[in-house]
């Protein structure tokens, strides 16, 4: 009953604060030891701990790293850092897949970047295309652990959530001021904090599919409006200069993700962003 948390922050925390309140046990990490008081608070076992690629040799594990790495469920929610170059954050994955014990169920958060912008209407089946640096460092991941899993005999569940919105995240302020952007037309996909916390909550309550599977889920709000719609919408709502765009061209992005797939395992409280943000 016990889920490690890698990354236990922004969409980390209010994972864990769900399956608390479904009588889970939760140890969570942080790199920063301020925060091991707020965790602790909230009823999260906290672990101060930083994974840094290149150290396995020296590792000696504590024994609530050990438990962390041992625990039936371990979800990774940390994101890559591109700043730190292409092979970091695939490093710091080879070190959590060499610690973790064998037979766990392995949540890895990726994101829909991996489809790249241009494919039009994509489910999970989709090929990925990714064009970001960030993009293509998680398709790779996702594909290394992919591998993991069939060659090492564990359950892999990979969520793909969109851009995150929620507290502390207002969209208004994601592109304030900006000129003449592209894409006008091109739609939205994003996923409310909650929402994306309650999906990855109730997969991981949910278990581990097959030994050697991987499962796939998006996760986006069901409401997509036009890019220029929905930022001039955000920004005016809390008072900021709104983003002005250029004209649509024939090289706009067309990418709209569908996440019916998790919608068969929960429901979403915020698939209408202009009302769950107040944007008028």
């Amino acid at each position: 009953m016990t889920t490690s948390i890698l990354g236990c922050g922004w969409l980390g925390l209010p994972v864990a604060e769900q399956l608390i309140n479904a009588g889970r046990e939760v140890i969570g990490s942080t790199t920063r030891a301020a925060k091991l008081s707020t965790l602790k608070s909230l009823g999260i076992e906290g672990l101060l701990l930083r994974i840094d690629p290149g150290e396995e040799s020296d590792w000696t594990p504590t024994p609530i790293m050990k438990r962390f790495f041992e625990a039936p469920t371990l979800l990774v929610t940390m994101p890559p850092e591109a700043a730190l170059g292409p092979e970091y954050f695939p490093s710091q994955i080879e070190t959590v897949l060499s610690r973790r014990k064998s037979g766990t169920h392995l949540v890895f958060v990726s994101s829909t970047s991996v489809y790249g912008a241009k494919q039009g209407r994509v489910d999970e089946d989709s090929p990925l295309d990714p064009e970001t640096e960030s993009g293509k460092i998680l398709a790779r991941i996702e594909s290394r652990l992919s591998e993991a899993a069939r060659a090492e005999r564990f359950g892999l569940t990979i969520v793909r959530p969109g851009g995150l919105v929620g507290p502390g995240r207002h969209p208004g302020l994601f592109l304030a001021g900006r000129k003449k952007l592209k894409d006008p037309a091109s739609p939205v996909n994003l996923v409310h904090q909650q929402d994306c916390a309650k999906a990855i909550a109730k997969l991981v309550m949910n278990g581990p599919p097959t030994v050697g599977e991987t499962r796939i889920f998006n996760l986006v709000s069901n409401r997509h409006p036009s890019r220029e719609e929905f930022y001039t919408r955000a920004a005016l709502a809390i008072g900021v200069e709104a983003p002005t765009f250029a004209s649509a061209t024939e090289e706009a992005a067309t990418k709209l993700v569908s996440s019916d797939r998790i919608r068969e395992l929960t429901s979403f409280a915020h698939d209408d962003l202009f009302a769950s943000l107040g944007i008028r």
